[in-house]
């Protein structure tokens, strides 16, 4: 469950603040109802901030995008983007709204880089089975990936 910037204690913001220590923002909770004004969404972000498509602790992109979101949901991500989203190409949307964004750093789970489902899933939160068993194969990383996702890390300057 995503924690709202009002949920976090003033003295949590105000250390945050004085120490320059990065906010966490999680595309995966950015196109809820309040998408003008949410703190996940890109516009919204400052520099000082760590962006992921999704954490350990939450769905693949593509497990997220198919199970999890309404239709509401759904077309706001459509609009926001400005262009046909699929639950095939959504981790390539994310990852991309990852990249160009202001944050200083971009953290992308292997499994959404891959386009990987569910059933890669890596913790359910609050279970103590089925965690932590999904593993990279070495056939996962193939060229055609490499030279995508060096492009993608090249154009938007996080080389």
């Amino acid at each position: 469950m995503r924690k709202t910037w009002e949920e976090i204690p003033l003295e949590v913001k105000e250390i945050m603040s004085i120490f320059g220590i990065p906010g966490m923002k999680v595309l995966q909770y950015a196109f809820g109802k309040d998408v003008p004004v949410s703190p996940f969404i890109p516009h919204n972000y400052t520099t000082c901030c760590v962006v992921y498509t999704g954490t350990h602790d939450n769905n693949t992109t593509m497990g997220w995008y198919k199970k999890e979101i309404s239709r509401e949901d759904r077309d706001r991500i459509q609009k926001y983007l400005g262009r046909e989203v699929t639950e095939n190409n959504i981790h390539h949307h994310l990852i991309r709204l990852a990249m160009m964004s202001v944050a200083n750093m971009v953290v992308i789970p292997l499994q959404d880089i891959l386009g990987l489902g569910e059933e890669s899933r890596m913790n359910f939160p609050a279970t103590s089975e089925n965690n932590w068993e999904w593993r990279l194969l070495p056939e996962q990383i193939t060229p055609t990936l490499i030279k995508d996702i060096t492009e993608t890390i090249i154009i938007y300057g996080r080389g």
